[in-house]
Formats: structure tokens, C-alpha cells, sequence
């Protein structure tokens, strides 16, 4: 059975991420008004969000570092606009990848983070 509040949630959880993914991109608020934000307002048709689980060796999750000798879930959401692909795990940025590259490939082709 589908949780409608759960999915609610999810989504919500999405659409702050690829607000965010946009502004740091494309260099200013999309959804702003305002005839610099033109170029902003013109990449939007051309977003792609791809959202996956991963599991990562420790607590730290891609961060790497101290963590604690657990294997810990992750929800990754990728947003790519143009060649880059940002990378969240939950709601914090990561990275940024360029698909053009070896390391943007898999990301984008396998959906899992190096």
C-alpha cells in the first residue's frame, strides 16, 4: 500500500533539492523574477532528477572520514542540468560530476556514487 504522506514527504524532499541543485548551477534563483534570470528559466526544460538508496561502509556515508563500523543507507538524488550532474545524499550536496568524464559516466549510467 502506497503512503500518500510518505510520498508527499519524498517529493517535497525533491523539489528543495533540485531548487537548490538550479541556483547553484545555473547561478541564480530560477524561479525569481527578473530578465537575468532568463538563461535560468530556459534550463528548466532541460532537468533531469534520477533518485536511488546507497549503502556506504560507515556512518559517514560519501563523506569517507571518522564514522562509525556500520553500513548506513543513503538516499542519493542526482539533478543534472546541461553537463552537471549535482549529487545529494539526503539533503546535503556532495558533489558536482561532469558527465563527460569517467567518474560523471558512472554516476549517471549505473546510479551509484564512486
Amino acid at each position: 500500500m502506497i503512503d500518500i504522506e510518505e510520498v508527499e514527504a519524498e517529493l517535497g524532499h525533491i523539489a528543495g533539492v533540485v531548487q537548490d541543485a538550479l541556483t547553484r548551477i545555473v547561478g541564480s534563483d530560477p524561479t525569481a523574477d527578473g530578465e537575468q534570470n532568463l538563461h535560468a528559466r530556459s534550463e528548466l526544460g532541460n532537468v533531469e532528477v534520477m533518485s536511488w538508496a546507497q549503502a556506504f561502509g560507515n556512518t559517514s556515508g560519501p563523506w569517507g572520514g571518522v564514522g562509525g563500523q556500520a553500513v548506513t543507507g543513503f538516499r542519493i538524488t542526482a539533478v543534472l542540468v546541461g553537463y552537471t550532474l549535482a549529487c545529494y545524499a539526503g539533503v546535503r550536496h556532495f558533489r558536482d560530476y561532469d558527465v563527460r568524464t569517467g567518474a560523471g559516466q558512472l554516476v549517471y549510467t549505473q546510479h551509484r556514487l564512486p
